[in-house]
C-alpha cells in the first residue's frame, strides 16, 4: 500500500485549512525507528532477484537500506508543502479525513489538479495503523546485502523526492 498520498492529501487538507502540519501518529511512532521501501528500490532488488545465482528460490527482505524517525522527517514534508510544523496531535486520519472530500474537491479545482475520487485518495485505516506504530519497526537487511544487492536511498530523499513527483503529476498542489 501507498502511504505518501495520504500524506500527501493530509497535508494539502492541512494546508487549505490555514493549519500547521501536525504529526497525526501517537507520541510512540513520532520517536520509534522505521524502515521505508522505495519503489525503485523494490524493482531493483526484483531484477537483482531474477538474474543473480546467489538469489535464486531466497527470500529477502527489502528496504531503503536506512532508518528514520518521524520526529526527524516531519520538517521536511512541512517544508516540501511550505507549511509550518506543530507538535504532535494524535488522531484517527480515518475518522478526521472522513468529511474533507468537499475541502479536497476545493483544492483539485482551485490548483487545476488531476481529478482523483477523495474515496481513493488513501487507505486511511492503513495510515492510522502505519503511524500508530509505537515500536521500533525495523527489519533485518542483512541477508540481501549478503547475496549481493546493493541498492539503497535515503529515506528523506526518497519521500521528498515522491512528493515532487506527485506534484508533478498534478495530483497535489
Amino acid at each position: 500500500m501507498n502511504m505518501l498520498t495520504g500524506l500527501a492529501s493530509f497535508a494539502s487538507i492541512s494546508r487549505e485549512l490555514c493549519v500547521p502540519l501536525r504529526f497525526p501518529g501517537s507520541l510512540g511512532a513520532w520517536s520509534a525507528l522505521h524502515q521505508m521501501t522505495d519503489v525503485g528500490v523494490l524493482a531493483e532488488a526484483v531484477l537483482w532477484s531474477l538474474t543473480t545465482k546467489t538469489a535464486r528460490n531466497e527470500i529477502f527482505n527489502v528496504t531503503n537500506g536506512d532508518n528514520f524517525r518521524w520526529q526527524h522527517l516531519w520538517s521536511e514534508i512541512a517544508e516540501f508543502f511550505d507549511m509550518p510544523t506543530a507538535t504532535p496531535q494524535p488522531m484517527l486520519l480515518s475518522e478526521q479525513m472522513s468529511d474533507k472530500a468537499s475541502i479536497w474537491e476545493r483544492i483539485v479545482k482551485k490548483n487545476k489538479l488531476q481529478a482523483t475520487p477523495w474515496a481513493e485518495i488513501a487507505a486511511w485505516p492503513f495510515l492510522d495503523g502505519w503511524l500508530n506504530t509505537d515500536f521500533d519497526m525495523v527489519q533485518s537487511t542483512i541477508k540481501i546485502r549478503c547475496a549481493g544487492f546493493t541498492g539503497c536511498i535515503d529515506t528523506h530523499e526518497s519521500i521528498v523526492q515522491h512528493l515532487g513527483h506527485l506534484r508533478e503529476y498534478r495530483l497535489i498542489p
